[in-house]
């Protein structure tokens, strides 16, 4: 029951309260043992803590600690995230850099449909009952053709070739 409450108050809050409770409950401490050469293999041991109905932290593994949040014990990466960019003597964490983009759908997309367009593409005559909505180009023409000549003819539109060879 605990479990479940702990999951639902996590997935209730923002992105930035998410870390924040991440920083909170894991510890980031150097590592007490090394074996083997001198070689570094990690630098940080991290101790996950769960709360209890008494409000006392309590050690957990991580495969717990990942399954009380409701994230798959092979999938660590937005708490390796977090406890990466955490500074040494505090739990200051740098902000994400995240690229903002439009998503390829929400893009307008009418310059690259005039274009292709351009080349004039025929129904082809053996599938006109069957999809007479599919426009052929010829043989001679294909996308990677298109999109560099695309590019050279409108290099003021930022487009990926993913994106041209969608639409």
């Amino acid at each position: 029951m605990l479990r479940l409450e702990i999951n639902k108050q996590f997935w209730s809050v923002s992105k930035d309260e998410q870390r924040m409770y991440v920083i909170n409950s894991v510890e980031r401490r150097d590592v007490k043992r090394r074996r083997g050469h001198d070689e570094i293999r990690k630098k940080w041991s991290f101790y996950y803590t769960l709360t209890n109905l008494d409000g006392i932290k309590v050690y957990v593994c991580k495969l717990f600690y990942l399954a009380t949040l409701g994230f798959s014990s092979k999938n660590d990466y937005f708490i390796q995230n977090i406890c990466s960019n955490m500074t040494e003597k505090s739990a200051i964490v740098s902000p994400l850099n995240k690229i903002t983009r439009t998503a390829w759908n929400k893009c307008d997309l009418e310059p690259i449909k005039e274009y292709i367009n351009s080349f004039n593409p025929t129904v082809a005559h053996y599938r006109r009952e069957h999809a007479p909505n599919r426009k052929y180009l010829p043989n001679e023409i294909n996308a990677t053709y298109m999109y560099s000549d695309f590019k050279e003819k409108n290099p003021a539109i930022k487009f990926s070739y993913d994106v041209y060879r969608k639409t």
